[in-house]
């Protein structure tokens, strides 16, 4: 979105919205453009021009007369802050998340501009909704949708990497896409694979281990391994020695 040309010309009433995971709508032509900020839950926008999520970590916009679908993934409670502006965005867009205070404090200060005589309430909204504009545009870049699913994917990795199960079709499953686009989006952003990135999280964690000096086959355990046998494969091959070997180095 060019920050320069972002100019809201009408302030439309703010909505404190609940969804229920599972929840699906189908919205053929959006009627204002809006910031949607989840602080509870995720919410998935499907567009032919794009899938954005919104969550505690992330907002959404979506311009006037997108036509898509909302999908709750888990249960989310929103502001919806809808407005109209000189020239709209065509796409929708992700950013990273401004401050809950804020977003609250918006939204209340929006809904007592509303009982207030114009113009003075009218500006007073105004103000708010650029007040968060700026808070939304304070990073030099919206949160691409590759960015969001690689980070949503490797957030699943560290929650998980214990699980000797744990498959690269597991993590894609967990971010609602592909295995082989999960793939095409790690090679992207990171230079590398799910698997190698998983079995990277997997190492450091039991590098830690081994400086404290436990006992190889709870490591192994603990880092996502059926047995020892497999773990120490993996771990000379991504150090070049073995865990006993490097445990052994370690004087105190």
């Amino acid at each position: 979105m060019d920050r320069a040309s972002f100019v809201i010309t009408q302030y439309l009433t703010p909505l404190h919205v609940f969804d229920k995971a599972g929840s699906r709508m189908n919205f053929e032509s959006r009627y204002a453009n809006c910031f949607i900020i989840t602080l509870k839950g995720m919410i998935r926008f499907s567009s032919d021009l794009g899938t954005v999520f919104s969550d505690k970590e992330h907002s959404v916009f979506l311009p006037c007369g997108l036509r898509y679908l909302n999908e709750c993934i888990e249960d989310a409670e929103s502001y919806v802050f809808n407005f109209q502006t000189a020239e709209s965005e065509k796409s929708p867009l992700m950013f990273e998340a401004p401050p809950s205070e804020l977003v609250r404090d918006c939204f209340e200060n929006i809904k007592r501009a509303a009982i207030l005589s114009l113009p003075y309430g009218n500006m007073l909204a105004m103000r708010e909704l650029y007040s968060l504009s700026l808070a939304l545009f304070s990073n030099d870049t919206a949160v691409t949708r590759s960015e969001r699913l690689v980070s949503m994917a490797l957030d699943f990795m560290m929650k998980h990497y214990d699980e000797p199960s744990l498959t690269v079709s597991d993590i894609a499953g967990a971010c609602f896409i592909s295995e082989i686009y999960l793939r095409k989006l790690f090679e992207k952003e990171l230079a590398t694979t799910p698997y190698k990135k998983l079995t990277e999280i997997r190492m450091k964690k039991a590098s830690l281990m081994i400086m404290e000096k436990r006992p190889i086959t709870e490591i192994a355990e603990e880092v996502g391994y059926y047995d020892v046998f497999s773990f120490s494969r993996a771990y000379k091959r991504f150090y070049g020695n073995s865990p006993s070997k490097d445990r052994s180095k370690l004087n105190y």
